[in-house]
């Protein structure tokens, strides 16, 4: 619950400066789930898979599309090599990995922090054989460097090392994250690697943007996204593809819409669990590609969620299973969209944060939860142009008393609808209320907020339209402070078809300053 004084209540991109309408496109797309020697991964042929496919329908004809043990080092380098050759000055390349990332001690002392980062292959292992199954940050550098008369567009869905903005509660399963970590020096290395550094860093090639879906210092989490395990950069990417991150429907992808749309995409689906980057920044109006002609975004069926039903005895899970709506049960934790922890009364999301504390072990008081987790998934989708919410000063869980506050940029778009779901699924009106008028000028929307109980997950909605829609407001006042989160999203979802609109979601996770244990 979130009180105001309102009321009381290594992903890593690398991409293309300019596609040129002129040139040609090749793409390398790779992805890797199956490790010999390291833990495995579930979404990254996923991840492949799909881009392929948008890169497909946004008219790339040539893509060679390398998974698991087909994406060796020597098979990379082969297709990378064609590539040179069969372009020309002002072609395009692009190429994305999907498997784990980690870090390994400079060898020639280029790197600020004396790791360099690693593309982990399948067959990878620090000792021989298998040590050549990988590849350098300073190689790539190389790569690219050679060819300063093309636009290359890298994407590399893998992290090096670090943890998360919050952690991930036991009780869940998170499917994997994209790392091994730091493996130590290499010794008889298979790897002839130059004794000097590149002659330039990744970040000052010309024909390179970079952009990353986490820090350095943060791992990057595999997730469910509409019933499938992905990255959530590469999923983010696919769909700005296929039209999404078009937020001006002119039929072409620029820089800037690019970035905002990957960055708060990324943000929404991880609810700040990691942070995406950019480098360098400008260049905003540059075009980068073509997309097919005015592609029809359609709002994908609800899709049941995959809840997981932990504690107690069989029989009692029978029980609740039967008498909840909207879920599909998922055989264990890993992966799952919700968690229900019949011995403490708590559900937990599939990123490992408490939603919400239940009072009895009924299906009566568990469907409000799981409702709002629907609710968010389906917002989720409509965030198509999304907001840049923020919570300040972060994305840690916030304790009983704290005052945080929420900062939502508002431009051209400037009548704001601003509404609450909390953990237990109460909906709370924030703004308008008491008569204001929802129009609220060119500025950054700031409100305040004290956090206090109930404790866990809340989710604030904000909803920038051209006009006020009184419909809505009228809806969101009289289920004020009801568990009718599904019914606010579903009235949101009607009313924002024939509009313009802007739509972001928060999370704000919270706890009491002392952990309660039952």
């Amino acid at each position: 619950m979130i009180l105001t004084a309102r009321r009381s209540i290594l992903l890593v991109l690398l991409l293309s400066i300019a596609i040129p309408s002129h040139g040609a496109v090749y793409a390398l797309v790779i992805g890797i789930d199956d490790y010999r020697f390291q833990r495995g991964l579930y979404g990254a042929v996923n991840d492949a898979r799909l881009i392929a496919a948008a890169l497909e329908k946004a008219g790339v004809a040539d893509i060679s599309l390398l998974l698991n043990a087909e994406a060796s080092r020597a098979a990379i380098e082969a297709a990378w090599e064609r590539m040179v050759a069969k372009s020309h000055p002002g072609d395009t390349f692009v190429v994305t990995y999907a498997g784990h990332g980690a870090q390994e001690p400079d060898q020639n002392r280029d790197e600020t922090d004396g790791k360099d980062e690693v593309l982990v292959l399948g067959g990878f292992r620090p000792q021989r054989p298998g040590i050549g199954e990988r590849i350098l940050d300073d190689e790539l550098n190389r790569w690219f460097a050679k060819v300063p008369d093309r636009q290359i567009l890298f994407i590399a869905d893998a992290c090096h090392s670090g943890t998360l903005t919050r952690g991930v509660d036991p009780r869940v399963g998170v499917l994997s994250v994209r790392t091994i970590g730091d493996y130590g020096p290499i010794e008889d290395d298979e790897l002839v690697m130059p004794s000097v550094s590149p002659t330039h860093a990744i970040e000052d090639l010309s024909n390179v943007t970079f952009f990353s879906a986490s820090r350095d210092d943060q791992e990057s989490l595999e997730l469910n996204i509409d019933g499938r395990p992905h990255g959530a950069l590469s999923w983010a990417f696919a769909a700005a593809l296929g039209g999404e991150g078009d937020s001006n429907r002119d039929g072409v992808l620029d820089k800037g819409e690019l970035s905002h749309y990957l960055i708060e995409k990324v943000r929404i689906l991880v609810e700040g669990k990691h942070e995406p980057q950019v480098i360098p920044r400008g260049g905003e109006e540059h075009p980068l590609l073509r997309l097919a002609p005015r592609p029809v975004i359609v709002t994908p069926a609800q899709q049941p969620l995959s809840v997981h039903i932990t504690g107690s005895g069989p029989e009692l899970r029978r029980k609740i299973r039967a008498g909840l709506s909207g879920i599909a049960e998922s055989p264990d934790e890993r992966g799952a969209d919700a968690v229900i922890d019949l011995d403490n009364r708590q559900v937990l999301n599939g990123l490992g944060d408490v939603l919400s504390d239940f009072g009895t072990s009924t299906a009566t008081a568990i469907q409000p939860i799981l409702d709002k987790q629907l609710a968010v998934m389906r917002l989720r989708h409509l965030a198509r142009n999304p907001v840049p919410m923020r919570i300040l000063p972060g994305d840690d869980v916030h304790l009983d008393g704290d005052i945080i506050r929420l900062e939502l940029p508002v431009g051209d778009l400037n009548a704001l609808t601003l509404f609450n779901l909390t953990g237990d699924g109460t909906v709370q009106l924030l703004f308008p209320i008491a008569g204001e008028s929802p129009l609220v000028g060119n500025r950054v929307f700031t409100l305040p907020i004290r956090v206090g109980p109930p404790f866990g997950g809340d989710h604030l909605i904000g909803l920038l339209t051209e006009k006020p829609l009184p419909e809505l407001h009228a809806t969101l006042k009289s289920v004020d402070g009801k568990q009718k989160s599904l019914t606010a999203a579903q009235v949101l979802e009607a009313e924002v078809q024939n509009h313009r609109y802007q739509l972001g979601i928060a999370g704000v996770y919270t706890r009491p300053l002392t952990r309660s244990t039952r």
